[in-house]
């Protein structure tokens, strides 16, 4: 059996608060009768949990586009994986190019924030 194909996309910094609302809610409309692939989206940080809600019921899956490898502390502006799950997160991007390219993240801090995301039971 091989496995279903895998759609994310990453809306990165894009939308406000009513757009990203209006979008999943266009999202779920469109894709809910879809069945030979898994679909899910990256909205930015803010719009996680009200997306969450918007996505109960459906077939697409929530992730966050990054984690921070700490599950809580003094880390101002950082997101844990223990946050992301209570907000209905399920998956996380981890290692984006991006990331690397434009913040300077290496292979080893993409490798904690990988064991930090398994270690909260989210799919990177």
């Amino acid at each position: 059996m091989s496995r279903p194909s895998f759609i994310c996309a990453n809306w990165k910094m894009n939308t406000t608060l009513s757009e990203a609302l209006d979008l999943s809610g266009e999202l779920v409309r469109l894709v809910g009768r879809v069945r030979r692939c898994d679909i899910m989206i990256a909205p930015p940080y803010p719009y996680l949990a009200p997306i969450s809600k918007k996505l109960q019921d459906s077939q697409l899956m929530l992730g966050a586009q990054d984690l921070y490898p700490e599950s809580k502390g003094a880390f101002t502006g950082a997101v844990s994986g223990p946050m992301l799950k209570s907000v209905g997160v399920d998956y996380v991007l981890v290692g984006h190019s991006e990331r690397r390219q434009i913040f300077g993240e290496s292979l080893d801090s993409s490798h904690r924030r990988l064991v930090a995301a398994l270690s909260s039971d989210l799919s990177p």
